[in-house]
């Protein structure tokens, strides 16, 4: 309102976050901040220094290690973390809960169960199917379901009702996952020769009526006429004799590595889960898995043909995300659905389908599995920015199905190297977080509900620069680097130190506003008062001070309003003040003769709090600027 002639307050009271504007700063909003360093934005629209970070105490049982993989979901009903490493010489994977107290509790530790004897070139991959864990790397593929086994592949019954002298009904698919497979023969009682296709180069197991008896014993096989002969002729059946044989492992190691190297897992099968798709191994395929003759579901059977080539370009698969009845397949070239329409064949059996539709021949994501269903919408990035995919109930083909939502925050992305960006949805706050893994330890950070798209604040920290994993876990954001893990809290107003049993990092706040005229950018202007609305806080201390088109260094002013706590009771600290009410600060700053004019505010000191409400600034207009 007018407070006299030639005099207005201007009122911010609520903060938008950051809006990294390429015109000058001039174009924003009153509440925007061109600048914004570990500040964030409450849901309340008050500025408040970001959480500090901590150590995530696994260090009473785990002594820091490269990490191979990460994991976190619910096993049953139970919400588990689990982190597998290599140290001195052994893989180790560790499970842990959480207590009553909301501490990480171990809850099941093994060593060397991957069989992984050497750091380099060490891989590790944890997925959940079907109500089982699966940790998978270049040799073995180990299940857990309160204990740890090992998982063998399926073997497929590839051929049924035999003769002995070949023949019979071709009925599953070869597995990718192995070289051996099963073939039924209905003996004759007459023939000692059994004939085996020509693929085998080696007899497993062989079983007369469901008894298997060992191989020495019962007969030997011909490689090259692809034969095994009994030292004495079966009795007549009907499929009574099963053999399991091996064709050449070389030849199948090569499919075989092509699915454990797929880092991204996604359950879908329709309007179920009963099937797993895999993707990310360098190419355009996903592959996905079949169910056994007995009608089992499971992650040990990728059937040959089961794949889906995604589009003609060769571009490799980067991202995958159920999305109601469809699976998305995000390409670094495009995007596309894939659906589950069940196809009769001629003699009335039922077989699975997918179609696979284009939906978005521009965008799609370019980070290998940092897509995010964000508030129900999933989120890819790009060269161009953050997307967000506000699909519909179609999934034809629309490109305005692909919101770019970090405008805002454009110039921080485009000095990222975006293959190195890790990012996590936090459903709890409803906090969107891109890890992005530069120099200074960037976080963009999106706190999604607040306003129609949301509003971004940008963390910086020495422990954000190497982030590998990020994830929820307890309704807690866990992230790690290459050997330790972290997280926020909301508690500390300091991030741990780099090295364990170092000392703590402060957090320099910044928050600065555009550069505003006040409705008059023709005209000379006069500020000397500022209203500041703080929320006494134990340590808090806040800086004013400001910039304009006529000088970039004025006073500061400094805000301090303590509230005793006895928590943090610190005798050079000491107050009595036991009101945490919001109080007014008039500030006086004498700025004169600008046209432009931004404010600053900043947290400097070791350990301060600070959380801003709003502040009230009176202008008086002058003459015609020159």
């Amino acid at each position: 309102m007018a407070a006299q002639s030639g005099t207005k307050m201007f009122t911010v009271d609520k903060f938008l976050g950051i809006n990294e504007s390429g015109d000058g700063d001039t174009e924003l909003k009153m509440g925007e901040a061109s600048k914004m360093e570990n500040f964030t934005i409450t849901d309340a629209f008050n500025l408040k220094l970001r959480p500090g970070i901590k150590r995530v105490d696994f260090h009473t049982e785990r002594e820091p290690a490269q990490i191979l993989a990460m994991w976190s979901g619910f096993f049953g009903t139970e919400e588990l973390l689990i982190l597998c490493d290599f140290y001195q010489g052994q893989d180790r994977i560790f499970i842990y809960t959480k207590d009553q107290n909301r501490n990480h509790v171990l809850k099941h530790k093994e060593v060397g169960v991957l069989g992984l004897t050497t750091e380099k070139n060490a891989y590790a991959s944890i997925f959940s199917f079907n109500g089982e864990l699966y940790f998978t790397c270049a040799t073995k593929t180990v299940g857990y379901n309160g204990i740890f086994y090992e998982k063998n592949p399926y073997v497929p019954l590839v051929i049924a009702g035999a003769a002995p002298s070949g023949g019979g009904t071709t009925l599953e698919n070869i597995n990718l996952l192995t070289p051996m497979r099963r073939e039924t023969f209905s003996a004759d009682g007459e023939s000692k020769d059994f004939v085996l296709p020509s693929e085998a180069v080696s007899v497993v197991s062989v079983s007369i009526d469901n008894v298997f008896y060992p191989l020495d014993t019962l007969g030997s096989f011909n490689r090259a006429t692809h034969t095994f002969t009994f030292n004495e002729i079966p009795a007549k059946g009907v499929g009574n004799v099963e053999v399991v044989y091996s064709s050449d492992p070389g030849l199948t190691e090569e499919s075989r590595m092509q699915i454990i190297k797929c880092r991204l897992h996604e359950e879908y099968n329709g309007s179920t889960d009963t099937r797993l798709f895999v993707a990310g191994n360098g190419t355009n395929k996903c592959y996905y898995t079949g169910v056994t003759y007995e009608g089992e579901a499971t992650a040990m059977y990728f059937p040959a043909m089961n794949e889906v080539a995604v589009d003609m370009s060769n571009s490799q698969i980067t991202g995958m995300i159920r999305h109601y009845s469809k699976l998305l397949v995000f390409k670094n070239d495009g995007t596309h659905s894939i659906s589950y329409e069940p196809v009769t064949l001629t003699d009335g059996n039922t077989i699975a389908g997918f179609y696979l539709r284009p939906m978005n021949r521009e965008f799609g994501n370019e980070v290998l599995g940092q897509v995010q269903t964000v508030n129900n919408y999933p989120r890819t990035i790009t060269k161009d920015g953050i997307y967000e995919w506000r699909i519909t109930s179609s999934y034809y083909k629309d490109e305005r199905y692909a919101k770019r939502i970090s405008d805002v925050v454009q110039r921080s992305l485009k000095r990222a190297d975006i293959s190195k960006i890790v990012t996590c949805d936090d459903d709890y706050t409803k906090t969107y977080y891109a890890f992005l893994n530069d120099d200074e330890g960037t976080v963009l950070v999106n706190r999604y509900e607040l306003g129609k798209d949301g509003i971004w604040c940008v963390y910086k920290s020495n422990l954000c620069k190497n982030v590998r994993y990020a994830m929820m876990h307890g309704g807690e954001m866990i992230f790690a680097n290459d050997t330790e893990a972290f997280m926020f809290e909301e508690s500390l107003t300091k991030d741990a130190a780099q090295e364990a049993g170092g000392t703590p990092q402060k957090i320099p706040a910044l928050w600065e506003s555009g550069f505003m005229d006040f409705g008059a950018d023709f005209r000379r202007k006069y500020s000397s008062i500022i209203y500041v609305s703080v929320k006494p806080q134990f340590n808090s201390q806040i800086i004013v001070t400001a910039k304009t088109d006529k000088r970039a260094d004025y006073m500061e002013k400094v805000i301090e309003d303590s509230v005793f706590e006895w928590e943090n009771a610190n005798f050079p600290d000491w107050t009595f003040n036991t009101n945490d009410r919001p109080k007014i600060r008039r500030i006086r700053l004498k700025v004169k003769k600008f046209v432009y004019y931004k404010l600053i505010f900043k947290i400097e000191k070791e350990g301060a709090k600070g959380t801003i409400l709003g502040f009230d600034q009176q202008i008086r207009f002058a003459s015609m600027a020159k």
